[in-house]
């Protein structure tokens, strides 16, 4: 949905979020922090953020995924770390929790 010569400062927050994705390419990172990487984007853009993060999984590489979108938490991670009023409250393997556990640690009901 973006052309080479259309300048970031011009796009829409969901744009530039998809450039900020696309850089992630150009690097041979070990470890790729994504702050809300679904916020702002279209379902079907969505979709594709979450294949990537399969995809850098899949070539070892470290995802740090910091989101309140549980739906999209649960579908990609190995292991949630709650953090609460800058404490860690929770560290949970995803298998071995739920959404409504980690949702309860969010708000401060555990």
């Amino acid at each position: 949905e973006t052309r080479p010569k259309d300048e970031v400062k011009t796009m829409s927050g969901g744009q530039r979020q998809a450039v900020a994705i696309a850089r992630t390419k150009l690097t041979d990172a070990k470890i790729v922090l994504m702050d809300e990487p679904t916020a702002s984007i279209s379902v079907r853009q969505i979709a594709e953020v979450l294949d990537y993060i399969r995809q850098l999984r899949d070539r070892g590489i470290s995802i740090i995924l910091v989101s309140h979108r549980m739906p999209d938490v649960f579908e990609v991670s190995d292991r949630i770390l709650v953090l609460r009023q800058g404490q860690i409250v929770a560290d949970e393997i995803k298998a071995k929790t739920s959404m409504n556990q980690i949702v309860s640690y969010i708000v401060g009901a555990e």
